[in-house]
């Protein structure tokens, strides 16, 4: 066999180890999807993460992006929890234009935090960016207060189907596995 193939090869396999494929489970995009959104969602706390055209992140709350469903993709998706479950998968970009007039953030992903993610286990990042409250609590460490930074830590939890939340008071970003 030629060199350049058992190399391309082998770069197909690499790649195709990679953390990217993580999926959030289909019973959390259902407990989200769920509710009255005519009132806030009992769930409108957690943060939420989806892609946005520029190669850039955002993350807001599911009340957002059900605000963004009735306005945009209504038409397009049977229901919500479909919407939902390709938003957070990363399957979609929103425009910029979608995201206008709603309070989310948007980041580029921090190319060193992209890196530990890349090549630590799934534990040893978390055990790199998180002091350990409990079982399966954890807290991000407050010396990666940095935005760009911090987000990209809380996108990669995330996508791992860990829950995320703030508490402003004491200015720590909580992680909980699902």
């Amino acid at each position: 066999m030629n060199k350049g193939i058992i190399i391309l090869l082998l770069l197909l396999i690499t790649l195709s180890c990679n953390n990217n494929g993580q999926q959030i489970e289909k019973k959390t995009i259902l407990k989200l999807s769920q509710g009255d959104f005519s009132i806030p969602s009992v769930h409108g706390f957690l943060y939420l993460f989806f892609s946005v055209e520029g190669n850039k992140k955002g993350h807001g709350n599911v009340n957002i992006l059900h605000d963004i469903y009735i306005s945009y993709y209504r038409n397009t998706y049977e229901d919500f929890s479909l919407f939902l479950s390709d938003a957070l998968n990363q399957k979609m970009i929103f425009k910029e234009k979608e995201c206008e007039g709603h309070d989310i953030s948007r980041f580029k992903v921090n190319h060193i935090v992209e890196k530990h993610y890349r090549e630590l286990s799934l534990t040893n990042f978390i055990e790199h960016y998180c002091d350990k409250e409990d079982e399966n609590n954890f807290v991000v460490k407050q010396k990666y207060n940095n935005d760009e930074y911090l987000m990209t830590i809380l996108f990669y939890l995330f996508i791992n189907n860990y829950e995320i939340t703030s508490d402003d008071y004491i200015g720590k970003y909580k992680v909980r596995k699902i």
